[in-house]
């Protein structure tokens, strides 16, 4: 389970934007996105149940993956398909958790590729209004350093993501991109949605660019049964 497109939930950035929190998760979701991941740790309990079983009903009927940040039971509790670990977050027991295991990163490459994840998602990669100050940004050179240290691990590309960047995190190794204020924040984050897919279903894969050119294949071999003008 590795998303392309992974949406963040965020009640501070759609709240920012005027947004009422569920709908433009709802008009997100259904503009295409391929999981999402409850956040909102901030909410008080009670509350960030009600929006993680609000979540759950919604997905059901999608192919949208959903994915819990940091709380196991919730993550049962919901039939969530993932758990995601913040940076200090340790590694769950298998008697509580035993699914898939996502973590976030910043600039630390041996947490790229501690225990058995997933997928990482390295954040920020760019400045980012959902949390400003929050850094300093990776780039695509910090980028690269970590999604070398992740070996096989996939990694998405976090923090001031826009559409018309997405190649350039694509270029440096991402396998897809994760999102927050810059949907949740949009006037219409359906639209931003869709301008990310494509963006993404335009990006080339990463080995398709670099790898040497595949050799030309051989000329067929003569058929000893043509016919032979004398």
């Amino acid at each position: 389970m590795v998303p392309r497109l992974l949406l963040i939930t965020d009640h501070r950035s759609a709240h920012a934007a005027g947004h009422e929190h569920r709908a433009a998760l709802a008009e997100a979701i259904g503009a295409g996105v391929d999981a999402v991941l409850l956040r909102d740790r901030d909410l008080a309990p009670e509350r960030r149940r009600a929006l993680g079983e609000w979540l759950a009903a919604t997905l059901a009927t999608t192919h949208t993956a959903l994915v819990v940040a940091g709380d196991p039971r919730l993550a049962h509790h919901l039939g969530a398909v993932g758990l995601h670990l913040a940076v200090r977050d340790p590694w769950p027991d298998p008697t509580t958790w035993d699914g898939p295991v996502s973590r976030s990163v910043h600039d630390d490459p041996q947490a790229a590729h501690e225990g058995d994840a997933a997928f990482v998602l390295a954040a920020p990669v760019a400045p980012t209004a959902s949390k400003p100050g929050y850094g300093p940004a990776l780039g695509e050179t910090g980028l690269r350093r970590l999604v070398a240290a992740a070996g096989t691990t996939p990694v998405l590309a976090l923090g001031g993501v826009i559409a018309d960047d997405v190649d350039r995190w694509c270029d440096a190794g991402a396998a897809g991109v994760a999102v927050m204020g810059g949907v949740l924040r949009a006037r219409a984050p359906g639209d931003a949605v869709r301008a990310l897919r494509r963006a993404l279903d335009a990006a080339r894969p990463r080995a398709t660019r670099r790898g040497p050119r595949p050799a030309p294949p051989p000329p067929p071999a003569p058929d000893p049964h043509a016919s032979r003008i004398p």
